[in-house]
């Protein structure tokens, strides 16, 4: 596997910066900010309320109503993509079924990075149909290891795949003043504030770090949930909060908001089981913030590793609840 890509050219981006926050969403605007020098445009074709970008970069964006319209838009303006790199950016590999239906022009350079912690295809169709939509890309930028084993299972060439990262450092962030607040008033509150963040659905664990802290209630801290978009856990979390008073739940909050309780924050848990990368790790980690998260892909250095099992996560709350103690005990020596 390459490291890098050796091309230089302009790039058209594809992808999208909708509402509510996410990895994908995420890389996306970073990479407008830092690299819009080298950027073109970024097509959006995700519906619905957008991100805000930064007042330089909005024109690049063409907001494009779906997928349909998208083809359209690659059909029509092929003369806009000769002698440039056109970067797919999805989350999974039904997403590139897409890809076939659109023209891949003389002169033009296809990569593309699959967000997904765990790249998985149903059946032999769609298993074939994958297979000759990758063979279209002249770069893939593989997140993992367990990425490039899929990537060499549907026979891409080595060559063709390079080792890519999901994460541009929040260099942009201000502060949300109403966060700022709401902040301030739980930390009167409490003795330390923790962080969760993700889709309200079982792979991202949220009762497990839910039962860590229950089991530490005698310290008085105060774990926070930021969650968005669909998933089968969002009353049931909602519902935990009534029985515990030190746990706070906010739904659909923008990234600024949830950024600025991440830079404030004591301690940052993301206990999935499984994971491409997790930006908001490397966030905490860029701002000083102390980690315990699960060892299922690359984490920062320095940070506190749980093994967290499919069939039972019960059987990691102890553990959990030890590595969040060992985190702020550091933490507080640091301080002094």
């Amino acid at each position: 596997m390459t490291l890098n890509s050796e091309w230089n050219l302009r790039k058209i981006i594809i992808g999208g910066i909708p509402k509510p926050i996410g990895g994908v969403t995420t890389y996306l605007r970073r990479l407008l900010h830092r690299d819009s020098s080298q950027i073109e445009l970024l097509l959006d074709f995700y519906p619905g309320e957008k991100e805000p970008v930064r007042e330089d970069c909005a024109c690049k964006v063409v907001e494009l109503n779906g997928r349909t319209a998208l083809c359209r838009w690659l059909w029509t303006n092929r003369s806009a993509q000769v002698g440039r790199e056109v970067f797919f950016n999805f989350s999974t590999p039904r997403a590139l079924l897409l890809t076939l239906a659109v023209p891949k022009v003389s002169g033009a350079r296809w990569s593309l990075m699959l967000h997904h912690g765990t790249l998985l295809v149903a059946n032999s169709f769609l298993r074939r149909a994958v297979r000759l939509a990758l063979s279209r890309f002249d770069e893939i930028k593989s997140l993992s290891a367990p990425q490039t084993a899929f990537y060499y299972a549907m026979d891409v060439p080595e060559c063709r795949i390079v080792g890519g990262s999901s994460y541009c450092e929040p260099a942009d962030h201000v502060d949300d003043q109403q966060a700022v607040v709401e902040l301030a008033q739980i930390k009167r509150r409490h003795s330390k504030v923790l962080v969760m963040s993700g889709l309200p659905q079982t792979l991202y664990n949220f009762e497990l770090g839910i039962d860590a802290v229950a089991a530490l209630e005698e310290e008085d801290y105060a774990l926070c949930l930021f969650i968005y978009g669909p998933g089968e856990l969002r009353g049931r979390l909602g519902e935990r909060t009534k029985t515990h008073p030190w746990l706070y739940l906010f739904d659909g909050q923008s990234e600024r908001y949830f950024n600025t309780f991440l830079r404030h924050c004591d301690l940052l848990m993301r206990l999935t089981t499984t994971d491409s990368f997790g930006i908001s790790v490397w966030d905490a980690n860029h701002w000083g913030r102390k980690i315990v998260a699960s060892d299922v892909c690359e984490r920062p250095f320095g940070y506190y590793s749980l093994s967290v099992s499919d069939e039972n996560t019960n059987s990691s709350v102890p553990q959990a609840s030890i590595l969040i103690q060992r985190a702020l005990l550091q933490h507080d020596a640091e301080l002094l």
